[in-house]
């Protein structure tokens, strides 16, 4: 349960913040922008049976000559709407590129805390997905790791690393959630994660929308079957 959880906060916040596309000078994200604007999620397991749901909201926008940043918070919340954790994330592009560091990407660090007491420090790579991606592309991957204890010489404890790869584009296609429907990009990638001893091999799909972001989320066990899947099922 603890890494079904995982994966849903880390990659549903995440593969969320999305492709971007640009012209000289300005970058459109595949996420909102306006000020105030919310999106709610609701996660699922196998047999369509809602586990928690997942709000982002957008609190502010910044532009320069060749870059546009998107600062937002993302709540994760029960399966009956209380919130049990938060946080702020950005995503940005840069020179026509959209760029998202992972350790921003909804990646649950107070859960941890609240079980850890010692110093946690996160080191994660940035994701990168080109402007206008086409069918077939291949994206490259990144890395996140959190290590506890560090500091004043010492390495620390690995505590958990997590490896994205496999990257690619798959299709363009219209899909319907509660939310409404929508023209996206759909990507596929495989996810390893290492907590402590133990190791999980998994397969994401996700289905992106311009200036709504991920819409649609199906994540696989290594065997093919399904093991959870988000949706957008509202959006303010």
């Amino acid at each position: 349960m603890m890494i079904r959880v995982l994966f849903l906060s880390a990659f549903l916040m995440s593969e969320f913040l999305c492709v971007a596309q640009a012209t000289a000078g300005y970058c459109e994200l595949y996420f909102p922008t306006k000020e105030g604007t919310a999106m709610e999620y609701s996660n699922y397991n196998p047999k369509g049976k809602i586990e928690s749901k997942t709000r982002h909201t957008v609190l502010s926008k910044s532009e320069s000559e060749n870059n546009l940043t998107v600062a937002a918070k993302g709540e994760s919340m029960d399966k009956k709407g209380k919130v049990v954790s938060e946080h702020t994330f950005k995503v940005k592009c840069q020179n026509g590129a959209f760029m998202i560091d992972m350790s921003a990407i909804g990646f649950n660090n107070e859960s941890l805390n609240d079980n850890y007491e010692t110093q946690m420090a996160i080191h994660s790579d940035d994701l990168e997905i080109p402007a206008n991606p086409k069918v077939g592309d291949k994206l490259a991957g990144g890395s996140l790791t959190v290590t506890l204890g560090s500091g004043a010489g010492s390495p620390g404890l690995n505590l958990l690393r997590m490896d994205v790869l496999e990257r690619s584009v798959v299709s363009l296609e219209k899909i319907t959630t509660p939310a409404g429907t929508f023209d996206c990009v759909k990507i596929s990638y495989t996810i390893i994660c290492k907590l402590g001893p133990i190791k999980v091999q998994t397969r994401s799909v996700d289905w992106y929308s311009k200036n709504i972001g991920m819409v649609r989320q199906e994540i696989y066990k290594k065997n093919g079957k399904m093991w959870s899947y988000s949706e957008l099922t509202k959006m303010k």
